[in-house]
């Protein structure tokens, strides 16, 4: 597996706002979100202006919700993207969800757990809290969350198995491929 030297600064793309939180908390680069999977073409076309064949981007996504029109829409993306880097992608994918990720680094047997340590009910408000939280480093330690876990397990078999992502494979890698700095609070 090809190791990513995150110590370039590179471009990094989360879905979402917990997931460009926890991510600028944790590693240095250029965090933005572009979730691939709902952004047509003409949305990026802004990213092709800061972006060329020596930028290296990072996508972090989730497979839970993945639909025939999502499949073409991503696949596309990224190959415009590879296209574009000179083929300097890494895909770094949840095994379902951020929420998933973290409880599996925080060794919890499931994201319940997490909720309850987080002292909310469900998803949406673990969400909320988590985007809302002006200090996410300390509540990553009261978690005793283990970095080098998150995104460290194999994706879903849909990435591996659906032909529709054969053509974007070679991109998908695991953390454990990362060379990264952590920031410094």
């Amino acid at each position: 597996m090809k190791e990513i030297n995150l110590l370039n600064n590179p471009n990094i793309f989360t879905e979402g706002e917990t997931e460009k939180n926890l991510i600028s908390t944790l590693f240095l680069g250029r965090v933005r979100i572009v979730n691939l999977w709902n952004t047509n073409e003409k949305a990026l076309t802004p990213l092709f202006t800061v972006l060329d064949k020596k930028s290296v981007i990072i996508i972090v996504c989730d497979t839970d919700v993945v639909t025939d029109a999502h499949k073409k829409r991503f696949v596309s993306n990224i190959n415009k993207l590879a296209k574009l880097t000179n083929n300097k992608i890494h895909i770094l994918v949840h095994k379902l969800n951020f929420e998933d990720e973290l409880a599996y680094a925080a060794l919890y047997k499931d994201k319940t757990l997490l909720y309850k340590a987080y002292k909310v009910e469900g998803e949406k408000d673990f969400k909320k809290k988590f985007a809302q939280s002006r200090n996410i480093r300390k509540g990553l330690e009261a978690l005793h969350i283990e970095v080098d876990k998150l995104r460290s397990r194999a994706p879903l078999s849909c990435l591996d198995t659906d032909p529709c992502f054969s053509s974007i494979r070679k991109y998908i890698s695991n953390s454990s491929c990362l060379r990264f700095k952590i920031q410094k609070s």
